[in-house]
């Protein structure tokens, strides 16, 4: 039924199992065995993982040749119309498979001669052009159990499919279908609904709890985004295993006792609108252990929902909403409460490997107790938190941390030994670091009372350092020297005339320096040059820097191949004649408004460059003009390749 090479998704292989009865249903779900078997055709080496996608696997070509040999009248598989199609189908054909471009001669003859056909699939991305003409002689295939119309020209469910009774599996994914008709609901085997890259669907059909048998409902993350309403008693569904999204309403049949008896649940559940919940214990979460990701949230806006009188307390919500200790995933959002509940600051969800926090505006105190696999702790929005608590191995996993708008911490955990990446934001009371941790990543953005970076023994895996909205130079002229650092950037850094003293930086390949309106000079120490700093420097952007007047005067980086300078409007001069000339690694260089610049260095560009662009500049640009045998400036730029001047911004700009 697939061609040699082709490329299996393990989920789809096993609803295309389901769908054909080749699993035997018992006492353990029908995918549990499907998975079982799969594992073990994998042990026998049926099935290889592909060493293109490694979440996909391919079937050894031994047993590809060795299926097609025994599949018998019963099967027919079309591969780039090189086959009599005609000769093909009979009427014994059950299963067909049409991998080829052209789909429409094929199965024109297969609705024709193959009226019983169980089986029709379309693998492959490639556009497929189907009439509806043969989509309308389709509805006459009663005996169809698997259907896929995928990446069709279809923009709409075909009416027909309504006849088709027997069917278990639809695909209708990456087509041009804006809505999932009511008729659907008609089809009460459907096992299997795939709608993936439909991007436009945000309503589902108001009967969908009439599916009984629906286990798989396949959307785009942005289309459960979009649904802001579910269909009413969508709690009869119980052998549902996918719904990624549940919006909370007081309505009778879209209340959350609807999640009870869906035992089934997998991968993702965000549960939306707590402020309408009556007795959140009624979904029974704790009981849902094939769950991986968990998002509860409420509303944001405060008046929105149920009157604060009548709503049940956050707090009590949010305890009986307690999940399975399986979980690996927790995301909470726009929590009310003043306090977590016991099963979270207790550590009874062993397993939670994420958390992530945003919107808490009245909690003070935040402790996980013991979560030893917790590798990413996301924190956003909580400005009455003071301390992140911890305790002997809180956080002996953690590798990521991020922290945002806490205007009251002022207390991190002291030693996070796996700790790599860190962003920490807008924490204005925040005095320290964690005192043992080896960052990878280190991003910090408004800690005013931050006075100290990691340590040079703690920086030696630090490859990237961002600083941000710093009130004074305390924090750069604590920059570790060493040498992993490949990138750095300075944004909005207040109060700094002049970078005091640069760190020695051999392995920086990348040097951001944006938005400091009162630096007038890269560097303060005259006696050493600017470009001794970094020895390995490739890429340099100054940005946004309104007092800065000139460059190093020593020169810059001679390893430079990218140079970004924009946004500077008091600057006069680039530095040195031979500033750019010595650069012979240059290869891209970028001047953008600053129109007090009015030359070139005396001794031109490198040779090395090919691609210049100014803007913005025209006392720079009037020099550098082609016209009238070229202006003063232009022999220096005429050898390179791609030239972007904008001579018409320079002739009609004018300088104050």
């Amino acid at each position: 039924m697939f061609p040699r090479g082709y490329l299996f998704d393990k989920k789809q292989l096993f609803q295309l199992w389901i769908a054909e009865d080749l699993i035997q249903q018992h006492e353990i779900r029908a995918e549990e065995i499907a998975g079982e078997h799969f594992n073990e055709l994998v042990r026998r080496f049926f099935f290889q993982t592909s060493n293109v996608d490694m979440e996909r696997y391919v079937m050894h070509d031994l047993f590809h040749e060795l299926a097609e040999s025994i599949s018998g009248p019963h099967y027919c598989l079309v591969e780039n119309n090189r086959n009599r199609e005609d000769k093909l189908f009979t009427k014994e054909t059950r299963h067909v498979s049409l991998v080829c471009e052209d789909v429409q001669q094929p199965l024109g003859f297969m609705t024709n001669k193959s009226k019983k056909v169980r089986t029709l699939l379309l693998p492959g991305d490639n556009l497929k052009v189907i009439s509806p003409a043969i989509i309308h002689k389709l509805g006459k295939m009663e005996c169809i159990r698997v259907l896929d119309l995928s990446s069709s020209t279809i923009l709409e469910v075909p009416n027909s499919i309504e006849k088709l009774k027997q069917l278990r599996y639809l695909n209708l994914s990456k087509t041009g279908i804006t809505s999932v008709p009511d008729f659907i609901c008609k089809l009460y085997n459907l096992q299997t609904l795939l709608l993936l890259g439909c991007a436009s669907i945000s309503i589902l059909p108001k009967d969908l709890a009439k599916l009984i048998n629906l286990r798989h409902l396949e959307l785009n993350q942005e289309c459960w985004r979009k649904i802001a309403r579910l269909p009413p008693r969508i709690g009869t569904l119980t052998s549902l295993h996918n719904l990624h999204a549940f919006p909370v309403r007081r309505e009778a049949g879209y209340g959350i006792e609807e999640l009870k008896g869906m035992p089934y649940l997998t991968g993702t559940l965000h549960i939306s609108n707590l402020e309408n919940v009556v007795n959140a214990a009624d979904a029974e979460l704790n009981k849902k252990e094939n769950l991986n990701t968990l998002v509860l949230e409420w509303s944001s806006n405060e008046v929105a929902g149920v009157a604060g009188d009548e709503a049940v307390p956050a707090v009590k919500v949010l305890e009986d909403l307690q999940p399975h200790s399986e979980l690996k995933e927790l995301k909470i959002y726009h929590f009310r409460g003043t306090t977590f509940p016991h099963w979270m600051t207790s550590g009874q969800l062993q397993n939670l490997v994420a958390v992530s926090l945003k919107d808490h505006r009245s909690c003070k105190l935040l402790s996980l107790g013991q979560l030893l696999l917790l590798e990413k702790l996301k924190i956003q929005g909580m400005p009455k938190l003071e301390e992140l608590q911890h305790s002997d191995g809180s956080y002996a996993s953690l590798t990521l941390l991020k922290i945002n708008d806490c205007a009251n911490l002022t207390k991190l955990p002291s030693h996070l030994p796996k700790l790599e990446d860190v962003e920490i934001c807008y924490c204005p009371k925040l005095e320290e670091l964690p005192e043992k941790f080896m960052p990878k990543k280190l991003e910090i953005c408004g800690c005013k009372l931050l006075e100290a970076l990691p340590a040079p023994k703690y920086s030696q895996q630090l490859q990237h350092l961002l600083l941000q909205e710093c009130e004074d130079g305390t924090l750069i002229s604590s920059i570790p020297e060493t040498s992993s650092l490949k990138s750095l950037v300075l944004s909005n850094i207040a109060k700094v005339r002049a970078f005091q003293k640069w760190p020695h930086l051999p392995g920086l390949e990348a040097l951001h320096i944006r938005g400091c309106k009162d630096l007038v000079s890269l560097s303060q120490e005259a006696s050493v040059p600017f470009q001794s700093f970094f020895t390995s420097l490739k890429f340099l952007s100054i940005q946004g820097c309104s007092q800065l007047m000139t460059l190093p005067f020593k020169g810059l980086p001679k390893t430079l191949e990218c140079f970004t300078l924009g946004s500077c409007p008091n600057l006069q001069s680039l530095g040195p004649d031979d500033v750019l000339k010595s650069l012979n690694a240059l290869r891209d260089l970028y001047i953008k408004d600053c129109p007090k610049l009015q030359s070139l260095p005396e001794e031109g560009v490198s040779t090395s460059l090919e691609h210049l662009v100014i803007e913005g500049c025209p006392l720079l640009m009037e020099r550098c003009t082609k016209e009238n045998g070229g202006g003063p400036d232009w022999q220096k730029i005429m050898h390179i390749q791609d030239l972007e001047i904008d001579f018409i911004g320079a002739s009609s700009s004018s300088i104050d």
